[in-house]
């Protein structure tokens, strides 16, 4: 993670993929980049907390970028 304001809230394994929860904390707008061995040749979408499927969040090599709102919540389901 390469600002500050966003934190790892959870990570754990469910069935084949892997979830991923991040939180913004400061109340600000933020666009981060996540940068992890675990996104190469994956693909990465946002769900809602209950795990329903939203857009997929494209991945470059080893890192996403996401933009987040402040305080927002925002979970990422990884396949493959």
């Amino acid at each position: 993670l390469d600002q500050s304001n966003i934190v790892l809230s959870a990570l754990y394994p469910e069935g084949d993929t892997v979830v991923a929860r991040f939180h913004e904390i400061a109340g600000r707008n933020t666009t981060v980049t996540i940068s992890s061995p675990i996104f190469d040749g994956r693909s990465c979408r946002r769900t809602e907390l209950d795990g329903r499927p939203l857009a997929p969040v494209p991945v470059k090599g080893q890192a996403m970028q996401i933009g987040f709102k402040p305080w927002e919540i925002i979970t990422i389901k990884i396949f493959g």
